[in-house]
């Protein structure tokens, strides 16, 4: 037998359960970029709980043609690869602190003109609160390079006479584009 006292009041207390908010997932792009220039994109993700959101992973495989230019970077922790010359984004070990945002910063490549989506699909980042659950794209315009032709008219001249110098500047783009050149002239040849 024991000497201890018997409970005869029944015990009771309350427990409060908060549902974590998966992480929510941004992309920010230029509307327009060159094909043979790199193109600055950055996945912002964001935490709204008032707890850390740990665990933080994505794996993307890009949609062709965007490729990396140069490694990814970020500001999420954890280790992010993305080498240049790859077609795929990895974090893994990521934290978002509460109620705050983190982001990965890619330069990539789109060396075919046209309009081309990037895309991450819903379920693509994940967390200790959740996986992401709505797809989000950006639109970038990759132009093509401008082209240039020069001509003398006539071609052969004399010392002292004068040409035409002829230079045709041509945009293979649906939209205008700004454009400016150098050209110095050959030694003995003046306006």
């Amino acid at each position: 037998s024991s000497n201890a006292p018997a409970n005869i009041e029944p015990a009771s207390g309350s427990v409060t359960v908060t549902a974590l908010t998966p992480p929510s997932v941004s992309i920010t792009a230029p509307q327009t970029a060159s094909a043979d220039e790199g193109i600055l994109l950055s996945i912002h993700i964001t935490n709204s709980n008032q707890v850390p959101m740990q665990g933080l992973a994505i794996d993307l495989d890009y949609p062709a043609p965007f490729e990396n230019a140069l490694a990814a970077t970020t500001t999420c922790g954890g280790t992010v690869t993305g080498s240049g010359g790859t077609t795929t984004l990895s974090l893994t070990g990521g934290t978002v602190a509460a109620s705050r945002s983190c982001a990965i910063a890619l330069v990539l490549r789109a060396p075919i003109p046209g309009t081309h989506t990037f895309s991450i699909p819903a379920g693509a980042v994940s967390s200790t609160a959740g996986v992401s659950g709505v797809e989000v794209t950006a639109e970038v315009s990759v132009l093509a390079r401008p082209s240039t032709s020069m001509s003398f008219e006539p071609q052969t001249i004399n010392a002292g006479d004068t040409a035409t110098l002829r230079i045709l500047l041509s945009n293979p783009n649906d939209v205008p584009i700004g454009i400016s050149f150098f050209n110095p002239y050959p030694a003995g040849l003046v306006n």
